[in-house]
Formats: structure tokens, sequence, C-alpha cells
């Protein structure tokens, strides 16, 4: 608790007015926090009834999480989560991220006093998650204090080590004293669980002496409770008695209960080991009136246990026996009200996350409405692309084995043929120069187009075989689907499949690099490759050029692919890579064509950019990954 800046803040508040008023009342009750949670909740009262009377939204928030730490503070689980979420559920709608993590961590604080200390911690690490994105390193040291405080409970005594140590660091570094004292108490508690009395007594005094040159009496208290209870089962009861004390001094001072009755309770057992049964009696006695008074039945149970010890030094074994036998009643009924709390907590939780879950699909419905609708026309668009990708598959699959054996057919006959012309030929040529015949000229002429025509089957032969090659490289039929591969055959093998389209009027120029062969779907890569060459080609309406061009550097292989067409209006280009409808041929068309290679690119956790200009062509960029 800084006061310098809780004193400036309540000056400023005489002169405020409005929402900035409201803001005001908000950071001073924020500011005083657990230190002086009296003060906090009566100004956090006061900021929710002004900003409620001024239809305040976010200073409504504010001021109802501040109060869900009151109710926090008081054992009030269900009113606390339920303040948390309502704040929540603004913060949210107004993106606004600080507050989003002081809910996380409200949230966490919550389920840390009910008991569900995994829900705990996912909290309160989601909230310094947010802490440390923003740069909040106070509200970062202090959420490092809360995790490690957690992690104590649950006796993983490294982590909350860590935690608390990570903690330390930061409000050293900003000069934080109060939190530097925390975090010091934190790690010496956690020696302390441990058994490492040496190490919680250093940390301890350490503490100590930053709480009173503070002046902070809570944390004073706190620090000379636990030096006490070091001391006392270290056997040296005179220091402990010391601690112990001052501590019940400060506490009664402040008027803190719970902690005067723990105080009563040490001192009581501490005269005890000091054979003063009779001076034990009286803190003891004490400590049983106030917990009575206020309900707190395990106190009860343990000054009445204690008691019964105090009894039974003095020799007054009945009234020992009386107080042992009231003693684990009470404990009885503890442990039962702790069974019903236990179920009542699960079953708060479990409201508590059905109602975050309606209050989130509430909050998101349109947003998911928008969303699912792009997710249907997503997978729409695979489906469509996949099934296509599929029929081009058996398509030509079937054309691969139907076509294969009547080319190599073609192929061999007009090789037998070529063969068989070339004999004839060489025979005739041979018996007309043998017998001076010239009438055997028109069959040779014959045999001469017979052998033209051959060379042309067989060219034509070859020509299919080719296209049918291009054909299995392009949708890659013979091989697995995520391997390596050459980008290089795929785009050239595209290129031969388009070059109807390209004709006389396009030129295409190829500056290739050298590319490793990387891990991908080939096949998803040609459908890009042909995707963006087929649209370069049709951009282009009269002549024009496509250029491809290939580099590579350590990590990563580019791919760019320009043409000198018409370009891509300024209004258009934020849309290129969406799923929608368009006009072509008088028909209505989805448009799924960039937009499916977006998706394959991101697939191969690769980049695509467009450039763009009217008149002067369009680039499209490719950056992929070499590494798998």
């Amino acid at each position: 608790m800084n006061r310098e800046k809780i004193q400036k803040l309540e000056h400023q508040l005489q002169d405020s007015q409005a929402g900035k008023r409201v803001d005001l009342l908000n950071e001073i009750a924020w500011e005083l926090g657990f230190n002086d949670m009296s003060r906090a909740t009566e100004y956090a009262q006061q900021a929710f009834a002004l900003a409620q009377e001024l239809v305040y939204e976010t200073g409504i928030a504010q001021s109802t999480l501040s109060l869900a730490y009151s109710d926090y503070f008081h054992a009030r689980y269900e009113q606390a989560l339920a303040k948390v979420q309502s704040a929540m559920e603004v913060f949210r709608k107004n993106n606004d991220q600080s507050g989003i993590a002081n809910c996380l961590n409200g949230y966490g604080f919550a389920y840390w006093g009910i008991g569900e200390y995994e829900k705990a911690l996912n909290y309160m690490l989601e909230s310094l998650k947010l802490f440390n994105e923003d740069g909040q390193k106070e509200r970062k040291a202090w959420s490092l204090t809360s995790i490690g405080a957690v992690y104590e409970n649950i006796k993983d005594y490294e982590n909350a080590i860590k935690f608390h140590q990570a903690s330390l660091e930061i409000f050293r570094e900003i000069d934080h004293k109060l939190g530097e004292g925390r975090a010091l108490s934190g790690i010496g508690t956690v020696h302390q669980r441990q058994g490492n009395d040496g190490k919680a007594l250093e940390y301890h005094t350490r503490c100590l002496q930053i709480f009173q040159e503070l002046d902070n009496a809570l944390s004073e208290s706190r620090a000379l409770n636990d030096i006490g209870e070091i001391y006392q089962k270290q056997g040296k009861l005179d220091e402990a008695l010391e601690n112990h004390t001052q501590a019940l001094q400060l506490r009664q001072e402040l008027g803190i209960k719970p902690a005067e009755i723990t105080s009563l309770l040490n001192l009581g057992r501490l005269f005890n080991q000091k054979r003063d049964p009779e001076q034990a009696i009286r803190y003891l006695q004490n400590a049983l009136q106030l917990a009575e008074r206020y309900g707190a039945k395990p106190k009860i149970f343990q000054a009445l246990e204690i008691l019964s010890v105090s009894h039974e030094l003095m020799g007054n074994y009945q009234k020992a026996l009386e107080d042992y036998k009231a003693s684990q009643a009470v404990r009885a009924e503890v442990f039962n009200e702790d069974s019903n709390t236990k179920i009542k907590n699960m079953q708060i939780s479990f409201e508590v996350e059905k109602a975050e879950q309606e209050a989130e699909i509430h909050r998101l419905k349109n947003i998911e409405l928008a969303e699912a609708l792009s997710n249907l026309k997503q997978a729409q668009a695979q489906l469509i692309q996949s099934e296509k990708m599929a029929a081009l598959g058996s398509l030509i699959a079937g054309v691969v084995h139907e076509v294969n054996s009547p080319i190599a057919v073609i192929n061999s006959g007009a090789d037998i043929t070529d063969r068989a012309l070339q004999k004839a030929q060489s025979e005739l040529s041979a018996a007309r120069l043998q017998d001076g015949r010239q009438d055997n000229g028109h069959l040779l002429r014959a045999l001469n187009i017979l052998a033209d025509n051959t060379r042309a089957t067989r060219d034509a032969g070859q020509r299919i075989a080719d296209i049918i090659s291009n054909l299995k490289n392009f949708v890659r039929l013979d091989e697995a689907e995520l391997q390596f591969a050459d980008l290089h055959e795929g785009i050239d093998s595209t290129l031969a499949l388009l070059a109807s389209k390209f004709s006389e009027k396009i030129e295409i120029i190829k500056n290739y690099g050298t590319l490793p062969k990387i891990q991908c779907y080939p096949h998803e890569l040609n459908q890009v490759f042909m995707t963006l060459l087929r649209n370069a080609a049709e951009a282009i309406e009269e002549k024009g050029t496509i250029y491809i061009t290939t580099t590579a550097n350590e990590n990563y292989l580019h791919i760019r692919i320009r043409d000198t067409g018409r370009g891509i209006p300024s209004e258009q280009i934020n849309q290129i890579f969406e799923l929608g409808f368009g006009y072509k041929d008088a028909r209505v068309r989805m448009r799924i064509g960039l937009p499916m290679c977006y998706t394959v690119i991101r697939k191969h956790r690769g980049q695509i950019l467009v450039a763009s200009a009217v008149g002067e062509g369009t680039t499209f960029s490719i950056t992929l990954p070499i590494a798998a």
C-alpha cells in the first residue's frame, strides 16, 4: 500500500466530479486492497453507487471487481465469483485487457478460497500472461506472489519458491518495498513448511524489517507471528514469547479478530510449553470467547484441545477430559461442515462455470454466427476442392491406365513400321540401281510418305505420354501425400498443362534459383501454382509476360509469380483471399481458388502475399519454411 499515492488520490478526489470521481474512488479502493480491506470496501461501494447513478459501465465493472475481492477476503466465495463474472462481461465486451487480467486473477483467488487449486492456478497463470504482455510489472509481481502461495498450499514447494523468487526480483527492480517484503515472507513460509527453520527465520526477519520501516502493522504482525512459531518450534521460548506478544498487540490494535485468535492460541501453546498452564488458560479462554462470538469453529476446537492440555498440566484431569471431549465434538462438526462446504463449493464451481459458458455464448453469439458461416464456407470450399482433386485423381488414374497400353502399342507399331519402311526403301533403292528400272519411283515416294506419317504418329504418341506424365506429376498419383518434393518440377508440370492458355501472346520467363527439396503435400502446392498461373494468364488481355522467380536462404524458400496484366483494384485487394461469389460466363460461381491457395500455404506454415496496381500487374509472393 503506497500511502503517499493514496493521499494524493484522496486530495484529487475533493475537487473531482462525475466519471472522474468514480475512477478515483476505484483507484483508491484498488490501491488499498488487502492491506486495508475495510476502507477499500467503503471506497468501492461509493464508486459503485455513483457509477450506477451515472450509468458508467466501466466504473461499475471496476468497483464490482473490487467488491469481489472484498467478498473473497471475508470468505464469501460464491458472491465473489458472481461479481467477477459480472465485471468480466463488461471488460471483455470493451476488450479491456487490463480488466480481463484482473478478473482472471479474481477468479483465481475465489477458486483458491474454495479449494479448487488447479482452477485457481489456471486462472492465475492466464492473468499472469496478460500482465506480462501489457508490461504491468507490479501486477505481474503480485500475480507471481499469489501463484507461489497456491503452490505452497498444494505442497509443490519447488514451484512455490520459483514464483516467489521471480516476484522478489521484479519488486526489487521497481523498488516496491511492500511487495519485496511479501515475496520474502512467501519464501520464508515455504522454507518453514519444509522444516528449514534457519532459512525461514532469515527470510521472515528480513521481511519484518521492511514492514517495520513501512509502518505496515498488518504485515508486521504476520512476520512476528511466523518468527514466533519458528522460535517456539526450536524451543527458544523467551524469543517466541516476545514475538507472539508483539504480534498480538498489533492485531488487537488493528481489530483483526481471526488473527488475534491465532495469536492467543499460539501464546496458550507457548505457556503450556513453559509449564505455566495458568497463564496459558488466561490466553486460551480469551481465544475461546472470541472464537465462540464469531462462530469460528476450527478455532473453538483448537482452543478446547489446548485447554485440555493446560488442565492436565495442572492435575485437573476431569476438566481436561471434559475439554478434550468438547474439542472432539466440535472437531466432528467442523469435519461435517468442511465436507458440506466442499460439496457446496463444488456446486458453486459448477454453477459459475455454467453461468460463464452461458454468458460467453450470449456475448459471442453474433461473432460465432459469423465465424460459423465463414467456417462453413471454408469447409464447403475445402470439400469442393477435395472432391475436385479426388475426382481429378480418379480420372487421371483411369486415363493413365487406359492410355498407357494403347500408347505403348502405337509407339511399338510405329517403331516396327518405321523399321519395315526403312528396309523396304533400302531394297527398292538397291533393285532400282541393279536393274536400272525407273518404274518403282512411285513406290519409293509412297514409302517416304508412310515414313513421315510414322514419325508423326510416334511424335504424337510421345506428346500424349508427356501429357500423361505431367498430369501424374501434377496430382502425384504414385507418391505418398507428405513427402520431399522439388517445387520446380511442380511448376514445370503446371506450365506444361497450361501451355494452351499461354499461346503466343504470353511469354514465360523463369528465373530459377537453387531450391532444396522440402517436405510438403506436392499435389496441393501444384494446385496453388495452377491457380496463380491460370489467373496470371487470364489477367493478360493482349500481349504480356509472366515472370516466375525462385530463391532460397538458410531457413526459407521464396516463389514469386508476377504478371503484367490488368491488376487488381485497391478496394478488392484486402478481400482477395476471402471466400465469396462472383459472375463468370453469365453464371454465379463460388470463388474458391485464391482462398484455397491461402489455406494450403498456411497449412504448410508459410505465407502468401499479394501486391498489385491497376494497369501494371500483380505479384504473388510465397514463402515456405525449409525445415519440416
